[in-house]
């Protein structure tokens, strides 16, 4: 990962995506704004068309996700 989301990247995510939705107390926009940026990091990295793709594509929103998402998003702020 560190290829498709050096410590810059991350920390530009994190204070252009994440924590201005944070301060306004929007935590699951935070957070879900934050992982949309890090897949479509990812997918640019290595050529892969989200779109493309239908296995990929967004689904309703639910706390059972909430989790790998929160997680990789703590895992980015404990980098920095």
């Amino acid at each position: 990962m560190k290829g498709a989301i050096p410590d810059g990247k991350a920390g530009r995510i994190l204070d252009e995506m994440v924590l201005p939705l944070w301060e306004q107390k929007d935590y699951n926009g935070g957070i879900r704004a934050g992982y949309m940026a890090l897949v479509a990091a990812v997918a640019n990295e290595y050529g892969i068309d989200l779109g493309a793709n239908t296995k990929l594509a967004p689904r309703r929103w639910n706390i059972p996700r909430l989790i790998p998402e929160a997680s990789c998003l703590l895992y980015l702020w404990y980098c920095l």
